[in-house]
């Protein structure tokens, strides 16, 4: 189906783009949007449209609290919207319970990393400072708090959910 498809690479993009430079670009996210919208409309009629649409509003009103407390990004809020604009309601729903699993686990690792390697994580500091430094992205000098690319969590609970549909 080419919604999966446009949603798999649309996520690998949005993961990459959340690592590298700790932000997802409206030229992701925003597409895939009126994308999900049009095609579903085009597979399933006026149903598949209303799907999508309360597909998207479901995926951006889940992650609405979690951003107005500054704990994800608008960049997370727009790319889980986008997954339920291409996948529907009740998909977007199961990504939202698996993406949070998959975000807690990775927020644990980044914790026990913090503790257990501190060396490392100061050494990966230092240099995370030094890309802000020489123009990198400003953010790039706080990925190593608590903050976790939440692209990356989006990815894995929307491949856990296709998984085990």
């Amino acid at each position: 189906m080419i919604q999966i498809a446009i949603t798999l690479v649309i996520l690998v993009l949005a993961a990459i783009f959340d690592l590298k430079y700790r932000r997802i670009p409206n030229y992701l996210t925003l597409p895939a949007v009126v994308s999900g919208l049009i095609l579903n409309l085009y597979f399933s009629g006026w149903a598949g449209l209303q799907d999508a649409f309360t597909g998207a509003l479901l995926g951006a009103a889940l992650l609405f609290i979690p951003f107005a407390l500054r704990g994800i990004g608008a960049g997370d809020v727009k790319l889980l919207a986008a997954v339920g604009a291409l996948n529907g309601m009740n998909f977007v729903f199961f990504v939202f319970l698996y993406s949070a699993v998959a975000g807690g686990i990775m927020a644990i690792v980044v914790l026990l990393g913090k503790k257990l390697f501190p060396a490392l994580f100061t050494t990966a500091m230092i240099f995370q400072n030094g890309l802000a430094a020489s123009g990198g992205s400003e953010k790039a000098s706080l990925t190593l708090g608590v903050k976790i690319p939440y692209g990356l969590a989006i990815l894995a609970g929307t491949t856990a959910a296709w998984l085990l549909r």
